[in-house]
């Protein structure tokens, strides 16, 4: 028996194209997260000397929401995930 790797909108995980293809929609997340950040739904962690903002890291297909520990942020981000997986068709692991 053969397992198939998994199709996401008519491209295979090992095509060229998936990273790309992942960029692209993971852009309407990004969008999605500016948003929250300008209504003040979201505050974004501030690193080093310089306090540069972040709020989310992409990597190989994973995203990692960064940010204070609030309950009012955690429903935040799950009300973004759920848009983007209604919008872009795509599973969300919670």
């Amino acid at each position: 028996m053969e397992v198939l790797p998994v199709s996401l909108g008519g491209l295979r995980q090992e095509d060229p194209l998936a990273p790309f293809l992942f960029n692209i929609v993971v852009e309407g997340l990004c969008s999605l997260m500016r948003k929250a950040i300008d209504k003040k739904l979201f505050t974004s962690f501030k690193v080093g000397k310089s306090e540069t903002k972040v709020n989310l890291l992409q990597y190989a297909g994973n995203i990692i929401f960064i940010g204070e520990t609030t309950l009012s942020y955690v429903v935040v981000i799950k009300c973004m995930l759920r848009c983007f997986k209604l919008v872009f068709d795509l599973k969300v692991n919670f």
